[in-house]
């Protein structure tokens, strides 16, 4: 009975023999979730700074917030593209839904392993923006790194 169940296991493909079989491209999402996540995430947070200060100042820090969300986003990035990637998810409104939720879940997955890692007591408010950041920033990322959908007609 095992040997029947491994068979059905090894003859049903998995999702990135199907993503490579049709064409996704595996290593340029992965690639621009990697370049442009972080980017995408510290940009969002100087345009927070902006909105709650109101200074013209503050717009100038923008890019060092980017600089530095490449470096503190890389990991959060990576981990939700490759998930994304092994779900083989497409630049329609379920995908872009999809990523935005696995963006979150990874962020505040990270941070919370951050909080337990430093000993540092639960925030609550922390997870929360941590949550609105890396989903907010992977909606906007699958925008740019997701294929779009393609329709094939079999005529």
């Amino acid at each position: 009975m095992t040997t029947q169940s491994s068979i059905a296991q090894q003859s049903q493909p998995s999702y990135s023999a199907l993503a490579i079989e049709h064409g996704y491209p595996i290593r340029q999402v992965v690639r621009r979730f990697m370049g442009l996540g972080g980017i995408i995430g510290g940009g969002l947070l100087g345009l927070l700074g902006f909105v709650i200060f109101f200074e013209i100042q503050v717009l100038l820090f923008i890019p060092v917030t980017m600089f530095v969300g490449f470096f503190v986003g890389l990991i959060p990035a990576t981990v939700t593209g490759v998930i994304i990637v092994k779900l083989g998810l497409y630049r329609n409104t379920i995908g872009l839904v999809q990523a935005s939720s696995i963006g979150a879940i990874v962020t505040s997955g990270l941070v919370l392993l951050g909080m337990l890692w430093f000993k540092e007591r639960f925030d609550v408010p922390l997870l929360l923006s941590a949550a609105l950041l890396g989903g907010l920033s992977a909606l906007l990322t699958s925008l740019v790194a997701l294929p779009k959908w393609k329709v094939q007609n079999d005529r």
